[in-house]
């Protein structure tokens, strides 16, 4: 290092508008923070949807209908759900006509790429098609909106506020800001902000030089969201007991990561076989009748199977522990244990992993706006929880994460932040070693296959030098 290069942490820190360390730090901590405001609010509103729309509603109405006559349960859940869904998706379809395309995880990819920010120009129509979307039940989750919303505002944050004025120092805060996102949906700092850098590419993560600023605001960012709604860092699922990570157990997860990947490979071939459909009878020009077709679709098989109607974050809890808990978002919960099979079997959790691949593609071909990233791993559990019936000396925990592993690398070629992720989740490591392995093979199984068209490797590590010897 030179006598020039040597500073100080007075000289960094007494310009603002310096790129040193102890600035961009700064400047990383105020993104986070912001970001986590934004994310609290986000989810507030969302919860309070949820919780008037599903539950405090519908068991008033109920509650006054019975009491005059007699309506079976059943089908008033099925009314109702049908009516929250239309609702909503004539919501959905209503803003992409008047504000216009909201975008989705691929644009916000391209953006990133090419112009190093989000633009704001479709916020208004994001945020209500997200909502829409989540709370009409269509199966999608609000992952995805979020962090292109965060990344949205950091870009505003960094070009506005910060002054910037190079595409790396603005494609620094809107990592930071997309990782904040994601690491407050998934409660996991560091997997959450791997997974913002990794997605960007089809090989690993390449703005390496970002992490540290990403992980940082991250870690605040979920923080300040988790403290401000009462969650916890703490995983939502609760596998039976594992014990060891045998040699026989990772070998199994290679194997699963591999009909994982297989799996998505073919939820990619019916989002693409559905598009080319819509295309064809023109539905893409009537964005609010594609949305209504979507809901009463997603509806019909939300009836036969309650589990897929929304993005299954609990409801793969249920999944797990096999008992009749109360459901989050279903009227009506005090008597939701008739939603779920008692005995569930082999072909039970093939039919329910299919049904849900359908409602996610169904919900990603019909104008709606929501992430796909717990769905996939709703359908991961559901084969895992086959496999282990198949396979008795296989751990529902391997079976379960590994499957879920292969089929979100496969799609999000997020190939170590899915296996951190997934240990958040599941509040355990034991498996680990294996869900790392199916991470792996899926990546490998798949790397000719682009499910997200704007993944690409980044121009400025393209070129090589010529080695001389």
């Amino acid at each position: 290092m030179s006598e020039e290069d040597k500073t100080s942490f007075l000289d960094d820190i007494s310009d603002f508008e310096k790129d040193s360390f102890p600035i961009n730090i700064m400047k990383s901590t105020l993104i986070g923070i912001f970001c986590g405001l934004v994310t609290f609010l986000y989810y507030s509103i969302l919860q309070l949807l949820l919780e008037s729309l599903w539950k405090k509603i519908p068991t008033v109405i109920f509650s006054k209908i019975t009491n005059r006559m007699y309506i079976n349960e059943n089908m008033f859940r099925a009314v109702w759900s049908l009516l929250v869904s239309l609702s909503c998706g004539l919501v959905c379809g209503s803003a992409q006509v008047y504000l216009g395309n909201p975008g989705d995880l691929n644009a916000t990819i391209q953006c990133v790429h090419e112009k190093a920010y989000i633009p704001t120009e479709p916020l208004k129509s994001l945020v209500i098609c997200s909502l829409a979307t989540v709370v009409g039940a269509m199966s999608l989750g609000p992952e995805a909106p979020i962090v292109t919303m965060c990344g949205m505002f950091s870009g505003v944050l960094s070009r506005r506020w910060f002054q910037v004025r190079d595409t790396d120092s603005c494609r620094r805060y809107v990592l930071s800001g997309m990782a904040s996102g994601f690491s407050v949906f998934f409660g996991a700092p560091l997997g959450g902000s791997l997974f913002a850098l990794e997605v960007l590419h089809r090989d690993g993560y390449e703005y390496f030089e970002h992490m540290i600023y990403a992980a940082w605001s991250g870690s605040i960012s979920a923080l300040i969201s988790l403290s401000l709604s009462g969650r916890s860092f703490n995983g939502v699922w609760q596998f039976p007991p594992f014990g060891t990570c045998s040699v026989s157990s990772v070998a199994y997860g290679a194997l699963l990561g591999l009909l994982g990947s297989l799996v998505a490979v073919l939820l990619g071939k019916m989002v693409k076989l559905l598009r080319k459909s819509i295309q064809e009878t023109r539905l893409t020009y009537n964005p609010v009748l594609l949305a209504l077709l979507g809901a009463l679709s997603n509806t019909l098989i939300g009836v036969l199977f309650p589990q897929t109607s929304f993005w299954g974050e609990m409801e793969i809890g249920r999944l797990i522990q096999l008992q009749n808990q109360q459901w989050n978002y279903y009227f009506p919960s005090q008597h939701s244990i008739t939603l779920d099979n008692s005995n569930p079997t082999f072909a039970y959790y093939v039919s329910l992993g299919f049904a849900k691949f359908l409602c996610i593609a169904i919900a990603i071909t019909s104008s709606y706006r929501g992430g796909f990233i717990f769905p996939v791993m709703f359908v991961g559990v559901c084969f895992g929880r086959a496999f282990s019936i198949a396979i008795p000396q296989l751990s529902v925990e391997t079976a379960c994460l590994c499957c879920a592993a292969g089929i979100n690398v496969t799609l999000t070629r997020t190939v170590f932040a899915t296996p951190l992720v997934l240990a958040q989740l599941s509040n355990s490591m034991e498996a680990f070693p294996a869900v790392l392995l199916a991470s792996l093979v899926a990546t490998c199984a798949s790397h000719y296959y682009h499910f997200l068209p704007s993944q690409t490797s980044r121009s400025d590590i393209l070129k090589k030098n010529v080695l001389f010897y």
